[in-house]
């Protein structure tokens, strides 16, 4: 299941806090690590940040730019296949997760792999709400996710 946390670098008396969709707390952290693209080794990364489950969405989704530019609603845990990405990508399926400073483009978590990518706008095709509930349903029924976390997160962008 993706969530989004809330990864702290702390160094020099300064803190910065930003929000990352991930996995789990560790792929977290070293998402936040690649984008900060900073020039320490990540085992000095890891001693100056930490990592809490976000409490809550954040204020500002990123996809607001969208919006207004291509007329499309991306929101963050929202299913989606994608299109004219070439034969590779033709139909795979994800998760919308936040996009972070990168705003320009959808970020799709694909099920079959652990980092966020990129995708034009017009390349999504947002799953309907019921056929992500059926979706989760055979999840569910393959023994990977819990039935009511499912039917609750994805009734949650009805």
């Amino acid at each position: 299941m993706i969530r989004l946390y809330d990864v702290t670098f702390r160094m020099w008396g300064q803190s910065y806090t930003r929000p990352v969709s991930a996995r789990s707390s560790a792929a977290a952290r070293y998402r936040a690590y690649l984008d900060a693209d900073l020039s320490m080794p990540f085992s000095e990364y890891l001693r100056a940040a930490s990592v809490r489950l976000s409490s809550d969405a954040p204020a500002d989704d990123g996809y607001g730019y969208i919006r207004q530019a291509y007329k499309v609603d991306p929101r963050i845990g929202q299913r989606v296949t994608l299109r004219n990405e070439g034969k590779d990508w033709e139909g795979r399926e994800g998760e919308i997760v936040y996009p972070g400073t990168s705003r320009q483009y959808v970020h799709v978590m694909f099920d079959d792999l652990d980092n966020p990518v990129v995708v034009h706008p017009l390349s999504v095709v947002f799953v309907a709400p019921a056929q992500a509930i059926e979706a989760r349903r055979a999840e569910t029924r393959s023994g990977s996710v819990h039935e009511s976390a499912v039917t609750e997160r994805s009734c949650a962008h009805e």
